[in-house]
């Protein structure tokens, strides 16, 4: 664990410029059909000063991290797979939302700085993305075989799992 933690210390220092097939390729295995809502970005478009990754921690538990100072407004999505989703926003703002779910998330008001969303099914995922605006954020996802194999996904909580969109404000 404290390796983790300084790896992720270790992240923030290696900011550059991402453009969309940047992303696209880091958020593969979260989900599909990644989407950028306004067309006047290219490929060619610098999008985001920082940098992202997913890391399969084990199979069916995925850590991404990002920090980041979006480079433009717009909108971004993809199809993200079923599974539990553990959001906490260590720095900055984020706007997001999980199909109708819509959640914004700032890192400097405690109640405001975490989130777990159920998705029961696969479900659209939309970040809106504002000039100038910083994130760092992780989300941890847990699949549901994951969560069955840990034997997690019992009684309140296999409740909680099956209601797509359940979502709880966490305080870290």
């Amino acid at each position: 664990m404290s390796e983790l933690v300084s790896n992720i210390a270790d992240f923030a220092s290696g900011l550059r410029t991402l453009h969309v097939p940047d992303i696209e390729c880091s958020l593969q295995p979260m989900g599909r059909e990644y989407i950028v809502g306004d067309r006047t970005v290219t490929p060619a478009t610098d999008v985001l000063l920082g940098q992202m990754e997913v890391m399969r921690v084990e199979e069916g538990l995925v850590l991404y991290r990002t920090t980041a100072k979006d480079l433009c407004t717009m909108r971004t999505s993809n199809l993200l797979y079923p599974g539990l989703k553990i959001v906490l926003l260590l720095e900055g703002e984020s706007e997001l939302a999980y199909g109708e779910l819509r959640l914004r998330l700032r890192a400097c008001v405690p109640a405001q700085c975490a989130a777990v969303v159920a998705l029961a099914r696969t479900e659209r995922f939309m970040r809106q993305w504002r000039e100038g605006r910083r994130e760092r954020k992780l989300v941890l996802t847990l699949s549901p075989e994951w969560l069955q194999a840990a034997g997690i996904a019992q009684g309140t909580m296999q409740d909680f799992l099956g209601r797509h969109l359940a979502h709880v404000a966490w305080q870290p």
